[in-house]
């Protein structure tokens, strides 16, 4: 394993970097991270053909590395260092990871939602899924942070999870605790979670809608109904009673 191996990944991704992809993701995310312009495909190629040609890094090198790419300011090192730890996941433990997540949080060295959800799916949803109650309880109990990337990430996690249904009453305090914050990506949070779980129960999210109805927004409305039909949409929107 190089020495240096944040430098290194840090070094070939800005030989791939793409003008055309740089502009577009600068712009999607309206410029509240830079990128440099190299797809997840490409940085995923680049930490690949490394652990090809090198010995298996220890746990503690891949944090520590992982860590470097997040002081970074540029999104595809941070994302890159997410993907490192992903691409191990099944050597690293769950304690160490997610007290690896929470320093990263506690420093704000993520502070867009790309950023934060890609985290969330790709090393906290296999955690989620594995449904140790500790761990769980640990990702939910951070809806009570103050800094709201940190916050988001106690819920983002369920969204994708295999077992959403076994959690929802589990998560329910946690989501009143988000939706009643007033930034615009702890209710989105709600709202994917909401989106999700309309899936298997309709009467739950009409439900909580209703009593929650003074901190929604459209946007949240919308999102969490999103899989109904048009007509239904209307019906469970009047249930709401805006």
């Amino acid at each position: 394993m190089k020495t240096e191996l944040a430098q290194w990944i840090q070094t070939e991704i800005r030989k791939a970097t793409d003008a055309k992809s740089k502009r577009f993701w600068n712009n999607y995310l309206k410029n509240e991270i830079e990128f440099v312009g190299v797809g997840i495909p490409k940085i995923r190629a680049i930490l690949k053909k490394e652990f090809k040609s090198l010995p298996t890094p220890t746990s503690e090198i891949l944090f520590e590395e992982s860590r470097k790419l997040m002081q970074s300011p540029i999104a595809e090192d941070k994302l890159a260092a997410i993907v490192l730890l992903e691409l191990n996941l099944q050597r690293l433990e769950s304690d160490q990871l997610l007290a690896w997540t929470e320093s990263i949080f506690q420093d704000k060295l993520i502070f867009d939602w790309n950023t934060c959800d890609w985290l969330c799916v790709k090393l906290l949803t296999p955690l989620v899924d594995n449904g140790n109650k500790s761990t769980l309880q640990r990702i939910l109990s951070w809806s009570e942070m103050k800094y709201l990337w940190h916050a988001r990430a106690a819920l983002v996690p369920f969204a994708q999870t295999k077992n959403l249904e076994k959690h929802v009453t589990q998560m329910n305090q946690h989501m009143i605790t988000l939706i009643q914050r007033p930034e615009r990506f702890s209710k989105t949070a709600v709202g994917w979670v909401l989106r999700e779980i309309s899936k298997f129960d309709k009467d739950f999210v009409v439900k909580f809608l209703n009593v929650q109805k003074s901190h929604l927004t459209s946007e949240i409305i919308d999102n969490s109904l999103k899989y109904s039909s048009k007509e239904d949409r209307n019906l469970l929107k009047a249930k709401i009673k805006l």
